[in-house]
């Protein structure tokens, strides 16, 4: 009679802590909390940055041109933008604003 109940509280134990609800689950769901609660903080970051972006690209005329000359390498007329191709050779590429060369 005393084996069975010690076999029952070995069952009851096992359960409780590597069972499909158990202590072993439990800690499982608390470290995919602690995840989903830093990518939430680090979207939100990146969501106020972003909305920071846009408010100065739809204010500030002087950084959304800063933003589009960067970006699409834009160059208005009579302007000339050289690029240097990297490898260290010193050699500089040249090119036209939209408007092209004027003769």
């Amino acid at each position: 009679m005393v084996w069975v109940g010690i076999a029952l509280l070995a069952v009851f134990v096992a359960s409780a802590v590597f069972g499909s609800r158990g202590w072993m689950h439990l800690c499982r769901l608390h470290q995919e909390q602690a995840e989903v609660e830093a990518l939430a903080v680090r979207l939100e970051r990146q969501n106020a940055a972003l909305d920071q972006h846009i408010r100065r690209l739809d204010g500030d005329d002087t950084y959304l041109e800063k933003v589009v000359r960067e970006r699409i390498h834009w160059v208005k007329p009579n302007e000339m933008l050289y690029r240097a191709d990297g490898s260290g050779s010193g050699e500089v590429g040249a090119a036209e604003g939209p408007a092209g060369p004027k003769d």
